[in-house]
């Protein structure tokens, strides 16, 4: 069933319009309210809703009341406006006063109603978003709790496959010891470098799990190969003005030697998104040391999962964390050389969380 507008604005819009006007004003008032739902959300679209409805409240649209108000009830309401506005005239400071006070207060109300839609509109432009979590560890080993994102590089792989309550599992590299936050870039053939910030190394999963919206390229592709880029629309007009750059390259940092071809062009990451970059530098065949991909000892990739339909957070929270506990990190801290006696004081005191995609900002 398609979302209907806010109830009690559209029963007073029917009430006050005139019969004459208000189907088609109504139809109007529905399109724009499920242009502004699939552009804008539910919140900002009802919201914006209620304010058409009070704008439509004048002379020209309210239906005629005047065979239902004798003429002294209409002489009466002229005498009350002519009291009133005269004695406005007669305390003109006070009524300074008050009329400005009421403004700025309508005014901050207003503000602050925008505010909070905007807030709580973070992140929930993602298809299915109430199934995309970012999983969290947690560590008490040295007393109060302390949260972090980065995991070792095989983390996302053994959570897709040890656990199917998990659909997918994809991660981005943001770290600035292997190259990402910035780099210098141009179009291959081109001789200037520009400085550019957002720059993430990322999963063709991650794009599977976010479903970014495409310009140019095929998304379930984009970083199926190596030395693959995604850029944003802007850049894309920036670097490849009135063209599709799918399959052409771009140098970064001067290594001319191994270019990145582009993959795809996604529209710009929207302002109420937590993530925030303009270049995906895809992962396949990528190792920044040797056998890189396989190493549990090294954290350096933020992992986000979708699960699927009715999926038990709470039970799987406590199955990833026994899990990938017992089954790889004990594993790997023991091939380190760690104590059996130290690695038993991790059991109770690690864990894993995930946290909904909508609830990071």
């Amino acid at each position: 069933m398609p979302l209907q507008p806010p109830r009690l604005p559209l029963r007073f819009f029917r009430w006050f319009c005139d019969p004459a006007l208000a189907d088609s004003i109504e139809g109007d008032l529905h399109e724009l309210f499920r242009k502004r739902v699939q552009r804008s959300g539910v919140r900002k679209a009802r919201l914006l809703f209620v304010i058409d409805v009070l704008l439509l409240f004048r002379p020209g649209i309210i239906r005629s009341r005047t065979a239902s108000y004798p003429t002294n009830h209409l002489t009466m309401i002229r005498n009350y406006l002519l009291i009133g506005w005269r004695n406005l005239l007669r305390h003109r400071l006070y009524s300074a006063i008050k009329i400005a006070g009421f403004a700025i207060g309508l005014t901050a109300c207003m503000l602050i109603a925008l505010y909070v839609t905007d807030e709580t509109s973070y992140d929930r432009h993602y298809p299915e978003a109430e199934r995309i979590y970012r999983v969290i560890g947690v560590n008490s080993l040295g007393g109060d709790p302390i949260r972090g994102v980065p995991f070792p590089a095989p983390m996302a792989a053994a959570l897709k496959s040890d656990f199917p309550e998990i659909q997918e599992a994809g991660r981005y590299n943001p770290s600035e010891l292997f190259g990402a936050g910035h780099a210098e870039i141009r179009a291959a053939g081109e001789l200037e470098n520009a400085f550019e910030t957002g720059v993430l190394y990322f999963d063709q999963e991650l794009l599977d799990i976010f479903q970014p919206t495409f310009v140019y390229g095929n998304p379930a592709q984009a970083l199926t190969k190596p030395k693959s880029i995604v850029i944003t629309r802007r850049k894309a007009e920036r670097y490849f003005p009135n063209e599709d750059p799918v399959g052409k390259a771009m140098v970064l940092n001067n290594d001319d030697a191994n270019p990145y071809v582009v993959g795809g062009v996604i529209e710009n990451f929207p302002a109420q998104s937590h993530l925030q970059a303009d270049f995906l530098i895809g992962t396949r065949g990528l190792a920044f040391w040797k056998d890189e991909q396989a190493d549990w000892g090294a954290s350096n990739y933020v992992i986000y999962v979708k699960l699927r339909p009715g999926a038990d957070v709470v039970s799987l929270e406590k199955k990833t964390t026994r899990g990938i506990i017992e089954n790889y990190v004990i594993p790997a801290l023991r091939k380190d050389g760690v104590p059996d006696a130290e690695l038993a004081k991790i059991s109770g005191k690690a864990w894993l969380e995930l946290q909904p995609v909508t609830d990071i900002h």
